[in-house]
């Protein structure tokens, strides 16, 4: 592929080879992170600068964006969005207003966990001092669980602002759902740093969880001396099936939207072989994105709908870049 000569960038180095390359994108605000990457490395450098991680020497970028106008990528451009039937709505609306083709191929279901028959009597029987929830399913099937234990007050600590809007349809039962404290990065790792022990609370807390998901926040909560009870109340699982026209479409789409590792499993799993851009909604898919070989991987600093729609036309910028450099 022709190197990036183009009137973007201003290279004071060597050219970066885009086809050579596998790199990931974070946004943050207005700022663009660029991460030249190789097998197992990560590294990270603000819009005035990109670091390769290879043996060529850096490429520095001055007061210019790497990507041209998103207008020629927003033309004809689909993106197709993979979370469970009914849970794409939001990302299709703000998509469209910009201009975006949405392609829906649901590529996850969410089944009932082991745990999730114990959820109701647990909240009955103990006092928590919180109750940390950590995705938007586990909040749904959280309150399932609360309204069967007759909804007893708890103090709640959501990772993130889209986890914490599904408790804000409960406006009529604030008095009994407190939802408390949501950390400064919406990742399980800081809230098990940032959560507050309260005066004279007991310390227990209760984590209704995927069956999939990791140990990170369990494991920095009782490193902290709490005691913390997981329930598996609900598992994420790759969908059995799919509609083969839809396939093909989404296997010609530039690019795709992940917002669980589950959902880049069943991706190269049921659809093989792809060279387009992932789009993830936070640093968790990001990194299965890249451990399941997909090589164009964005995604925010920070988890939520306006930064992820924000890397997605940083994908849609990067494939108009990569048809203008062939």
């Amino acid at each position: 592929m022709a190197s990036m000569a183009c009137a973007s960038l201003h290279c004071a180095m060597a050219p970066l080879s885009v086809a050579s390359s596998s790199y990931v994108v974070r946004t943050q605000s207005a700022r663009i992170f660029v991460s030249r990457i190789q097998p197992g490395v990560w590294e990270k450098a603000g819009a005035k600068r990109l670091r390769a991680s290879s043996q060529e020497n850096a490429t520095v970028v001055k007061n210019r964006s790497i990507y041209t106008s998103a207008s020629s990528a927003r033309e004809n451009a689909t993106v197709v969005v993979t979370r469970e039937q009914g849970k794409n709505g939001k990302l299709m609306n703000a998509l469209s207003a910009r201009g975006i083709n949405c392609l829906e191929l649901p590529l996850i279901e969410h089944k009932e966990g082991a745990d999730y028959p114990k959820l109701a009597q647990t909240l009955r029987e103990t006092e928590f001092e919180w109750i940390v929830i950590t995705s938007p399913e586990a909040a749904t099937v959280f309150l399932s669980g609360w309204r069967a234990a007759a909804c007893p007050k708890v103090r709640i600590s959501v990772v993130g602002s889209g986890t914490g809007e599904v408790f804000e349809e409960m406006k009529d039962n604030l008095d009994k759902l407190e939802v408390a404290f949501t950390p400064s990065k919406a990742t399980a790792k800081v809230l098990a740093v940032e959560l507050p022990k309260l005066e004279g609370g007991n310390g227990a807390i209760l984590y209704p969880s995927s069956a999939k998901a990791g140990s990170d926040l369990e494991t920095g909560l009782i490193a902290r001396g709490f005691k913390v009870l997981r329930l598996n109340t609900y598992s994420t699982e790759s969908v059995k099936s799919l509609d083969q026209d839809k396939v093909a479409a989404a296997l010609a789409a530039p690019v795709a939207t992940f917002a669980s590792p589950t959902a880049v499993r069943a991706w190269v799993e049921l659809l093989g072989p792809w060279n387009g851009a992932a789009a993830c909604i936070g640093t968790t898919s990001a990194k299965a994105a890249k451990t399941a070989g997909l090589s164009k991987v964005f995604c925010p600093d920070s988890p939520g709908i306006d930064g992820w729609v924000e890397s997605v036309m940083e994908a849609l910028e990067s494939h108009a870049l990569d048809r203008s450099l062939t």
